[in-house]
C-alpha cells in the first residue's frame, strides 16, 4: 500500500475524530456558555429510505448533527492532518 492509499482513509477518521472531540468539549462546556450558544444544524435525511423484499428490509438514512464545538474540532483535525 503506497503512502497515498493509505492517508486516504486517516482524513475522514481524523475529521471524525476531531467532530467527536470537539462536540463532546461543547457539550461539557455548554452548562457555562449563555443559552445563545446552543444551537446545532441537523442535515440529512429526515426519514430513512427503505426497501422492503418481504424476505429483507434495507433502510438506508444519513444524518450529520453539527453544533459550533464539532466545526471547531473539525477545523482543528484538518490543520493536524496537513501540517502533519
Amino acid at each position: 500500500m503506497n503512502k497515498n492509499a493509505r492517508r486516504l482513509w486517516v482524513l475522514p477518521v481524523t475529521l471524525l475524530a476531531g467532530a467527536l472531540i470537539g462536540s463532546l468539549l461543547y457539550m461539557a462546556a455548554l452548562r457555562l456558555l449563555p443559552p445563545a450558544w446552543d444551537v446545532a444544524f441537523t442535515i440529512g435525511t429526515a426519514e430513512p429510505w427503505a426497501v422492503d423484499l418481504h424476505v429483507v428490509r434495507l433502510s438506508l438514512g444519513v444524518g450529520l448533527h453539527l453544533n459550533p464545538g464539532s466545526a471547531v474540532g473539525m477545523i482543528l483535525a484538518l490543520v493536524f492532518y496537513f501540517t502533519r
